[in-house]
């Protein structure tokens, strides 16, 4: 069944979590760690601006939203609230939100964590604590975090703090100075307090209870000598207000981490970021304050360069302390092999460099964690052990990844083999190493997330290549499929499923023309039956008369609707619903399921194979020559009733399938590789009757289905699609490119579209008629769009033409006809409008998604917004060219698109 949810903007397996924080570092780390962990979330704040500057480095804002502070309406649907708030200035409002929270928790049994400040030295912090511990008491569903003062890059600093003064007197070289009541403080990193606060929240964690949590403790005047030593200077504060301990702590928490693994780099940013430190101010009254005098001294070591012993412990110690870095450097580039192994197929080899990245990345990170021990010396190390550590667990992946691919193949080998064998033991191993792959990507994911500054720039070529979290998606979806494999194959009684051959050189608008059909039938695991048919043989038993489309009727003059052109609904759950009745209807067969799929899927796979021989024709078809060999010989001295069609496809299918049989690793891997993305470009679409299976195929976009996004508070949710259709009973497609521009203008009133498609029919013109490209073309658009007359213009010859309205499952679609003569040029411009629905004078979004359809290739598009005088906006993807009040940018729609303009 069709889902109802857009694979665009929501997935409907991730949790939802809503997080009260106005922006802040350790708020920003809880995002990116919950995103990490597949979730969706909503951030509440009275700074939306603040959050959207800060978090375009995230990309398209698919998984997480924002809302004002007050939108209590928008808490509906969240499984998990967190509270953060370090440095309150509102207490009011502040108290108002946290009865609400504790309103939504407990009327829907949900969890709800507060994250406070341990250490409390403003009436604000100790006010908001008192608050908080009074109204949630010891609720089993509430979980009360306190944590130590945060240090970490990209931290905000707060005038009345003491440690954000001193952190900013001393990026301005002023002394330090140290307060006379030397107390203990309890440094925190900000990421390690984000994994905590998620570690807890998808566990049992510490609910109904109060803990404390933090990185490193020390006391304040060699905290103050830490720092100086780093910068090699005196310096900065005067004594703040005294420190109060947040009352009542169940549970201490420390997250083992020392100061050298954190400090430095928050020291380091706010050196690289000068205009995020505190204004300077005249001192106070400094009775309360003693000047720390450091000193940094350095012993001299004696070097006795004749004395062999010294040489030789000398070059043993230089290699003891370079050998972290020798076995970082192998262990990346064995990681690099095997990924170049294992996307060729060679399993054997790739199983093995993943052992041996394990063995040289372990080395890596046991003596990097020996050395990160040593003062001053051992700051390099915490780099490489943090770099070993991760890819230590990109071995255990890989390994995963290499058991994940072997048994895929000896599936693949045992659904189209002969003998038996035990179906639902295969999905259940399968199914639990996607699973812990699945799980071991989202930490993965989280530990990339918290790499250093310097690290991140070391991994960022091996991750740039690979989309995580689109991994995950996928992972998420074979996971579901495994599991669903006993019922999709048959394990209790036989499943059958329609293949659609669609060919899109005659488009239409899932794919293309319906000229044959196969039916595939599965029985205890087994491929038993494989049957391919022409269209028009199944199409002649069609008892009765059907109603078609009126563009059918008008523009192909059908008279009666067949199976042939039951795909004209560009929504395949839809159409694969109706090819479904008309089956019934002419064959009296009744399927478990539909696949759509197109040529451009077929020459793929023989990319993949090699040249295929058809020995019955004495033919070798390339990816190359497919369609024109395959239209030959189908075409060719046709008759109606003749077999020749049914018999050379028959051949076709089964020697791809063949091959199959016994498949070598990279055979497997390329036809792995080819479907997924003809999935994802849509040449292949699925609708099955499972439900589990089908809801995972809409989450993740592979169901063809035609999707309207979704958004809430101040954004507009725009979305816009184009879908031909060849009505000229040929294969002009063939000859056909396409290109087109979007231009979207904003005023005080309206979105206004405007949107031009050219064509170019590159036919020769002695094809004549039979090379017309007859083309009705819709644009599919929101509900309500209000179109204008269309302009068409052929060659040197325009018109104005009004278009066929049809309002069809909450979209709205206009089209018109359009034919263009073999070897001429033509343009269609559409214009629509809605109603604006969105303010320009607060925080705000517009999200664009462009669906590409199904059965064409990469056509070039050109975006353009314009927006009012006066709005600055920022987009996603960045615009190649930037008019004032206008940004623009060109792209091709390989897959869907999506952009988002914030301001």
């Amino acid at each position: 069944m069709k889902s109802s949810s857009s694979p665009s903007f929501v997935i409907s397996n991730r949790p939802a979590v809503s997080v009260f924080a106005d922006f802040d570092v350790l708020p920003l780390s809880l995002l990116e760690k919950l995103l990490a962990n597949f979730c969706k979330v909503k951030i509440f704040s009275e700074d939306i601006m603040a959050w959207q500057e800060k978090t375009l480095h995230l990309g398209h804002a698919r998984y997480f939203s924002f809302a004002s502070y007050s939108a209590f309406s928008e808490l509906k649907g969240s499984s998990y609230v967190i509270y953060v708030n370090l440095y309150p200035e509102n207490l009011a409002r502040e108290e108002r939100i946290i009865k609400e929270i504790i309103k939504y928790s407990s009327e829907n049994f949900e969890k709800a964590i507060f994250v406070l400040p341990y250490f409390l030295e403003t009436e604000e912090q100790k006010k908001l604590c008192t608050f908080v511990k009074t109204q949630i008491g010891k609720e089993e569903n509430f979980e009360l975090i306190y944590v130590g003062q945060i240090f970490s890059p990209r931290m905000v600093l707060k005038r009345g703090i003491l440690l954000h003064e001193m952190l900013s007197d001393l990026e301005r070289g002023s002394r330090l100075k140290i307060p006379d009541n030397n107390f203990e403080v309890y440094p925190t990193f900000a990421v390690d307090v984000a994994r905590e606060v998620v570690k807890s929240l998808f566990s049992f964690g510490y609910f109904g209870q109060e803990v404390s949590m933090y990185s490193a403790k020390t006391t304040f005047d060699n905290f103050v000598k830490y720092l100086a030593r780093l910068r090699q200077t005196e310096s900065p504060i005067e004594a703040g207000t005294k420190y109060v301990r947040a009352p009542g702590v169940d549970k201490e928490i420390h997250i083992a981490k020392n100061l050298e693994s954190f400090v430095p780099d928050t020291v380091e940013w706010f050196q690289q970021n000068p205009g995020e430190v505190l204004p300077q101010i005249k001192p106070r009254e400094a009775s309360r304050v003693k000047e720390a005098a450091v000193k940094v001294s350095f012993p001299r070591i004696k070097r006795i360069l004749t004395n062999p012993m010294f040489v030789w412990g000398g070059g043993l110690v230089v290699g003891f302390l370079l050998l972290p870095f020798l076995m970082l450097i192998i262990s990346i580039l064995s990681l690099v092999i095997f990924g170049k192994t294992f996307v060729t197929g060679k399993l054997v080899l790739a199983e093995s460099a993943a052992g041996f990245v394990g063995v040289t990345a372990n080395l890596a990170n046991k003596e990097s964690g020996f050395l990160m021990q040593i003062p001053l010396l051992g700051m390099p190390y915490k780099e490489t052990a943090s770099l070993g550590n991760i890819i230590e667990d990109s071995s255990v992946i890989a390994k995963r990844a290499v058991s994940i691919a072997k048994q895929g193949k000896s599936l693949v080998k045992n659904i189209l083999g002969k003998d038996s064998y035990n179906l639902s033991g295969a999905s259940e191993s399968l199914g639990l190493d996607l699973d812990v792959l699945y799980k071991d990507l989202g930490f993965l994911q989280g530990e990339i997330n918290d790499l250093m500054p310097i690290s991140a720039r070391l991994v960022a070529p091996l991750t740039a290549r690979i989309d995580l979290g689109q991994l995950k998606e996928r992972l998420f979806f074979g996971k579901t499929a495994v599991d669903n494999l006993p019922d999709l194959l048959g394990a209790d009684k036989q499943k059958s499923y329609l293949v659609l051959l669609q060919n899109n050189m005659e488009l239409r608008p899932t794919g293309g023309f319906i000229g044959s059909y196969a039916l595939l039938t599965f029985d205890q695991g087994k491929l038993v039956d494989t049957n391919v048919s022409d269209i028009y043989s199944a199409d002649g038993q069609l008892q009765g008369h059907v109603e078609p489309p009126a563009p059918i009727k008008k523009y192909l003059g059908e008279a009666n609707w067949y199976l042939r052109d039951s795909n004209w609904d560009p929504d395949f759950p839809t159409s694969a619903t109706r090819a479904e009745w008309f089956l019934g209807k002419e064959i009296n067969k009744s399927v478990d399921g539909v696949i759509g799929i197109d040529l451009e899927f077929i020459k793929g796979l023989i990319k993949v194979t090699g040249p295929i021989t058809l020995s019955d024709f004495n033919q070798t078809i390339g990816s190359s020559d497919l369609y024109e060999k395959t239209q030959t010989q189908v075409e060719k001295d046709f008759f109606p009733g003749s077999q020749k069609k049914t018999n050379y496809l028959t051949a076709l299918t089964r020697t791809l399938l063949t091959n199959l049989e016994n498949p070598s690793d990279s055979l497997i891997l390329g036809f792995s590789k080819e479907t997924f993305a003809a999935l994802n470009a849509r040449h292949i679409q699925v609708f099955v009757h499972n439900r589990d299976v089908q809801n995972a195929l809409s989450n993740i976009g592979w169901d063809g289905a035609v999707n309207q996004p979704t958004c809430e508070g101040n954004c507009y949710p725009d979305w816009v699609g184009i879908v031909d259709a060849n009505v000229g009973v040929n294969k002009a497609n063939y000859y056909i490119g396409r290109e087109s521009s979007l231009g979207v203008r904003f005023d005080n009133d309206n979105i206004t579209r405007e949107l031009t498609i050219n064509y170019k029919n590159s036919a020769n013109t002695v094809l004549g008629a039979g090379a017309k490209y007859k083309n009705y073309v819709r644009i599919l658009a929101p509900k309500g769009a209000d179109f204008a007359d269309v302009q068409v213009t052929i060659g040197d010859k325009t018109q104005t033409i009004k278009p066929e309205i049809n309002d069809t499952q909450g979209r709205r679609e206009a089209g018109v006809l359009i034919e263009i003569p073999a070897g001429a040029k033509a343009s269609a411009k559409f214009v629509w409008q809605t109603p604006l629905g969105i303010s320009f004078g607060q925080p705000g979004e517009y999200r664009l998604y462009v669906r590409k359809q199904a059965g064409t290739i990469a056509d070039t598009i050109t975006l353009k917004f314009s927006f009012p005088e006066g709005v600055v906006a920022k987009t996603s993807p960045k615009p190649t060219l930037t008019v004032e009040g206008s940004l623009e940018y060109n792209t091709t729609l390989a897959g869907d698109l999506f952009a988002l303009s914030r301001w």
